[in-house]
C-alpha cells in the first residue's frame, strides 16, 4: 500500500514538472533530464511510469483535456438546443488550446502517429465521445430539431470530423480565436444537421 503511495505520488511529481517544463520551453526543447531534476527523481525513473517523451507528453495533455470534459459534462445545457449541446465540450477544448496553442499543436500533430497504448486511450476516449454526440443527435429527434429518419451515429461522425478541422485551422493560426471558430463550427453543423444557425445573442 505505501509502495503505491509512493509510486502514485512520484508520477504526479512527473506529470507537474512536465506541465512546467512545456510550457516554458515547448515539447522539442524540453528534456527528460530537466523533468527529472524538476520532479526531485533519476531520469531513469522517469521509464517506470512512461516509455518516453511523447507518451509523457501526452499524459500530460490528455490530463488537462480530461479536466475540462469533466467540467463540460457538469454545465452541460441538458435543455438546450441541439447546436447548443453539440459546440458546448468544443468550446471548453478551444478555451483550453488557446491557452497555449503551439503545444495544442504539437499534441494534434503527435497523435496522429501514436502507436501502443497511448493510441489506444485516444482511440477510447474518441468513441465514447462518438457515443455521447450519437446519443444527442437522437435525442434530438424527439424534439424535432433533426430529421427523424437521419443516421445519428453518421451525423455525430461528420460532427466530430468538422470539429477536428476547425481545430487544426485553430491551433495553426497566428492569432486563434476560440468564440470566431465556434461560430464558424455553428454554421458548419447547422447546415449538416439541417437546423437553423440560432446565434446566440
Amino acid at each position: 500500500m505505501r509502495r503505491a503511495k509512493q509510486k502514485a505520488e512520484t508520477r504526479k511529481r512527473i506529470l507537474e514538472a512536465t506541465e512546467e517544463i512545456f510550457r516554458e520551453k515547448g515539447f522539442e526543447d524540453a528534456t527528460l533530464r530537466e523533468v527529472a531534476e524538476r520532479a526531485g527523481i533519476t531520469a531513469g525513473n522517469i521509464y517506470i511510469h512512461f516509455t518516453d517523451k511523447v507518451a509523457l507528453f501526452v499524459e500530460v495533455v490528455k490530463a488537462g483535456i480530461d479536466g475540462e470534459v469533466a467540467e463540460a459534462l457538469q454545465t452541460y445545457p441538458l435543455d438546450a438546443p441541439i447546436l447548443d449541446q453539440l459546440l458546448h465540450v468544443p468550446r471548453r477544448f478551444l478555451g483550453f488550446y488557446a491557452q497555449n496553442p503551439p503545444l495544442a499543436r504539437q499534441f494534434l500533430r503527435e497523435s496522429l502517429f501514436l502507436t501502443g497504448p497511448e493510441k489506444e486511450l485516444i482511440d477510447l476516449n474518441s468513441a465514447g465521445y462518438l457515443q455521447f454526440v450519437t446519443a444527442q443527435i437522437e435525442a434530438s429527434k424527439g424534439r424535432g430539431e433533426v430529421q427523424p429518419d437521419a443516421d445519428s451515429a453518421l451525423l455525430a461522425s461528420a460532427c466530430f470530423r468538422l470539429y477536428l478541422t476547425v481545430v487544426m485551422d485553430f491551433v495553426t493560426s497566428a492569432d486563434p480565436d476560440p468564440d470566431a471558430s465556434i461560430t464558424e463550427l455553428r454554421k458548419f453543423y447547422a447546415m449538416l444537421l439541417g437546423v437553423p444557425v440560432e446565434m446566440p445573442t
